[in-house]
């Protein structure tokens, strides 16, 4: 059995969670009070799975009965109870960063009204060069042989 999820980040808005499911295991969390997203970690050779949200209220089910290898999820529980900004208010900030962009990666996996999750790594052509505005309010997290996260709030340095 494994043990329970390692915290690897938190602050008043986001929890950042370490979880991993041993081969043969069933791993339910329950998502009362938070929405959250979970991300499942794999080889860096493969493709980035799609993030799936979970609403406050409802619970995730990580079935690794039939996994030969340990999985292993982040999950990126959002500790606000309602989106900070509205759907007009993001779209205000990003027409104000113009003229850099707003796109922090390559591919933008998720987006509601709570988070956007988005790949980026070196497998896809990042650029480190490449200028962009972060507008919102954002986490990042690298994996590999190194590991390093970091959280960002705009006007906070």
């Amino acid at each position: 059995m494994a043990a329970g999820p390692a915290v690897l980040f938190e602050n008043a808005r986001l929890r950042v969670l370490d979880v991993r499911v041993a081969p043969g295991c069933v791993e339910r969390m329950e998502h009362h009070h938070h929405c959250c997203v979970r991300w499942e970690v794999l080889d860096a050779s493969l493709q980035s799975p799609s993030p799936t949200f979970h609403p406050q209220g409802t619970a995730s089910i990580v079935d690794n009965t039939t996994g030969a290898a340990e999985r292993r999820d982040l999950v990126f529980e959002v500790l606000l109870a309602s989106p900070r900004h509205t759907n007009e208010g993001v779209v205000r900030l990003m027409a104000a960063a113009a003229p850099y962009g707003t796109d922090p990666g390559q591919v933008l996996k998720l987006e509601n009204d709570h988070v956007r999750m988005w790949d980026f790594r070196s497998s896809l052509g990042m650029d480190r060069n490449t200028f962009h505005q972060h507008v919102l309010d954002n986490a990042w997290v690298v994996i590999g042989d190194g590991s390093s996260l970091n959280v960002y709030v705009p006007g906070h340095i």
